[in-house]
């Protein structure tokens, strides 16, 4: 727009008072509508502009004339390349928003309009629309534009022709795709506002630019005059000033198309510039500056292409356990590698647990995982790989289903990927992978391990006989079942049974297949060797199979035994050589002539486990006769008695005496019961209450006989 001051010198019009004049140079801007990113693409793409004016003269000749229709050309796009995105810009001068228009004699009705006004009175309208399928279908070719209402008034309220502010322009914004270009990033920004003595930036983030750059940026404006630059009117990426043989670098905005290469696109500007020599390789940002000096212009578009690098990333998960069981954890593997040839940045893949899946951890190995599922990955060189693992617990009620996680590339900087597209849920392509599991019952057997002993408390030289016996509570079979149990240095194997090593089935035993509820037993004989007595014998075995078994702690058992017996030390002393009064007296062996009295003394002391019914069996030494009636008026045998109490019976035959529990002696016999206390302290008779012998019991019978 020009300002009414320089109208004045310029065109020597006298419109209106100094107070309007003074009015219209202030406080411009209303219902502005910001230029913002409203379209980014990524991948092997580039662009192409062409528009036009329909003002037929520029503001020195006639400011009001306008012609019906504007035709331009638009070229550049490669044969080997397909219309991927084209945009329709247009804008009047007027508070009318005509949102109908016609291209190449195909209606067009805008998605979006715009309206800003100048001071209250001076008003611009705009609209936008998608017209991809149009320029796809015509290509490089002439575009013809018409049917824009465009006020041209002269009176107070229109004042736009007097002003030198008719306005009336297209343009055309096309991205093409072609196996022949290079990776891009390509942004547009638009929006409609009134600029005047301001800036406004646009920074391209999230790139790595690669080791051969190309770049280019272009920008829309209305109202651009070729005579009001002033000072400050720029265009600037990475802070340089752009300028080229149409456009000074301090007056951009001077109604010229450059890529048309002309001068007279009166109020519009489309002008395109290569900025490749401003973006150095390795770059992460591209920024552009528009700065509107004291001329009044209308800032549409920004469109900006710059090369990014081509890192083809894959995507690979895996699980540690496929067939798990309900509550079971498991372990997904994620995995990115990228096969270059250039780095990637700023990645995003989301790996959301699906339902019947309750998350444990998430270790990533490098960068962030958050809890709703996002793994936030700053950077990954060529040829480099890096790690999630997942851990989580499968819920309960998901028996027999079959659940799949899946984890997919969202968002990579601007890189791009000739085989794949970001967050496009193609389960084809490569940044998408998947692993799923199936939850099964139990594949597992619960064996259980008892062991049991016939004797407790066998003798030295006994024979026992073990029994071993497996029981499977399920829920499935136990394949090759296997009981290993090794016996103690102190028992000998005599012989197994129930095994399939059988005879000899020690340490192992093996007993095939157990259906689940069911069992198998078998037994081990062995004979107690000669060990000390109150010695207890562990014997453990233990239970395995093929099948998993989720509770070992059944899967062994022990019996023990204690060897048991009754200890007897026999002593004697000869009475008619000696008191036979103290222990010192009593010897293993003595001397004595016929008609010598001899004093026995047997001590016995039960160990291992209680006895009972026990018999005690001493026959008469040789030339020895018993002598009866010693110790008190009848007594034959003197007791020092344990601390059992049942009765003992004492027997004498001619040439044995018997010590029995429970067990009246024989009728060929004579049974001895005196009274129960003599002076000494000791027991005297046949009521020492010996029928069961308690490991520790202690006894002494003393009686006496005469050598023959």
């Amino acid at each position: 727009m020009r300002q009414l001051i320089i109208n004045k010198l310029r065109h020597y019009r006298v419109l209106m008072s100094v107070l309007v004049l003074l009015s219209f140079v202030s406080n411009y801007a209303q219902a502005q509508t910001d230029v913002s990113l409203t379209h980014s693409y990524k991948g092997l793409y580039n662009y192409v502009t062409t528009g036009g004016t329909l003002r037929s003269s520029s503001n020195y000749l006639n400011a009001c004339s306008v012609n019906p229709t504007s035709t331009a050309t638009l070229s550049g796009i490669p044969s080997t390349a397909t219309v991927f995105k084209a945009y329709l810009y247009w804008a009047n001068s007027g508070s009318y928003r005509d949102t109908s228009v016609t291209l190449n004699n195909q209606t067009i009705n805008a998605a979006r309009s715009f309206r800003d006004v100048y001071n209250g009175y001076y008003y611009f309208s705009g609209g936008y629309q998608d017209v991809t399928s149009l320029v796809a279908a015509t290509g490089n070719g002439t575009y013809t534009f018409k049917d824009l209402y465009i006020n041209t008034g002269s009176s107070y309220n229109n004042r736009y022709c007097s002003t030198s502010s008719v306005l009336g322009g297209w343009a055309l914004v096309v991205i093409y795709e072609d196996p022949n270009e290079i990776p891009k990033r390509v942004n547009v920004y638009d929006g409609f506002r009134l600029s005047k003595d301001s800036s406004q930036s646009f920074n391209l983030t999230s790139l790595i630019v690669p080791p051969v750059p190309e770049a280019k940026v272009s920008v829309l404006a209305w109202e651009g005059d070729p005579d009001l630059g002033g000072t400050n009117e720029t265009l600037r990426v990475n802070g340089t000033r752009l300028s080229d043989t149409l456009n000074p670098s301090l007056n951009i905005f001077n109604s010229t198309i450059n890529t048309l290469n002309t001068n007279s696109s009166y109020g519009v500007d489309l002008d395109t510039f290569d900025v490749t020599s401003l973006i150095s390789p390795g770059d992460t940002s591209v920024l552009t500056q528009v700065n509107a000096g004291p001329d009044l212009v209308i800032l549409n578009a920004v469109v900006l292409a710059v090369s990014t690098g081509n890192a083809d990333l894959e995507l690979s998960k895996r699980v540690d356990n496929p067939e798990p069981n309900e509550g079971d954890t498991v372990t997904f593997t994620v995995e990115l590698f990228n096969r270059g040839p250039d780095p990637a940045a700023n990645i995003e893949i989301e790996d959301v647990l699906p339902a019947g899946l309750t998350l444990v951890s998430a270790t990533p190995g490098v960068g962030t995982y958050t809890r709703n599922g996002m793994w936030m990955i700053d950077y990954i060189a060529p040829n480099q790989t890096h790690t999630l693992t997942v851990t989580a617990s499968v819920n309960a009620g998901t028996l027999n289903s079959t659940i799949t996680n899946v984890a997919e590339i969202m968002y990579v900087g601007d890189q791009f990927d000739n085989d794949s597209e970001p967050g496009n849920g193609v389960t084809s392509e490569d940044d998408y992978a998947q692993a799923s599991i199936t939850v099964s019952e139990p594949n597992e057997a619960d064996l259980e391990i008892q062991k049991i002993v016939n004797i407790d408390g066998p003798e030295v030289n006994e024979m026992i006989t073990y029994t071993i016996t497996v029981e499977n509570n399920g829920p499935v079979d136990a394949i090759n079942t296997v009981v290993n149990d090794v016996l103690p240095a102190n028992l000998l194997l005599i012989q197994t049974s129930g095994c399939q090593e059988d005879i000899t089935a020690v340490p192992t035993c093996t007993l095939g297949t157990i259906t689940a509820g069911s069992s198998k037993s078998y037994t081990i004989e062995a004979q107690v060797l000669d060990t000390t007595l109150g010695t207890v014998i562990t014997n453990t075995a233990s239970v395995k199979s093929e099948t998993s078994d989720p509770n070992t702690s059944n899967n062994t058992s022990h019996a023990d035994i204690t060897v048991s017996g009754l200890e007897l030390f026999k002593s004697v002393c000869n009475l008619s050589r000696s008191a036979c009064s103290a222990d010192a007296d009593f010897k293993a062996s003595v001397e004595g002539q016929p008609g010598d009295i001899l004093e026995y003394r047997i001590v016995f002391e039960r160990f291992g486990i209680a006895a009972f019914d026990v018999t005690l069996v001493d026959d008469l030494p040789l030339n020895t006769s018993f002598l009866a009636n010693q110790y008190g008026a009848t007594g034959d045998v003197r007791f020092v008695c344990p601390a059992s109490s049942q009765d003992l019976d004492f027997a004498v035959t001619s040439d044995t005496y018997r010590f029995s529990s429970n067990n009246k002696a024989s009728s060929n016999g004579v049974t001895v019961e005196l009274d129960v206390t003599g002076a000494d302290g000791l027991t005297r008779g046949g009521i020492c209450n010996v029928s069961q012998l308690n490991a520790g019991d202690e006894g002494m019978f003393i009686f006496r006989v005469t050598i023959d």
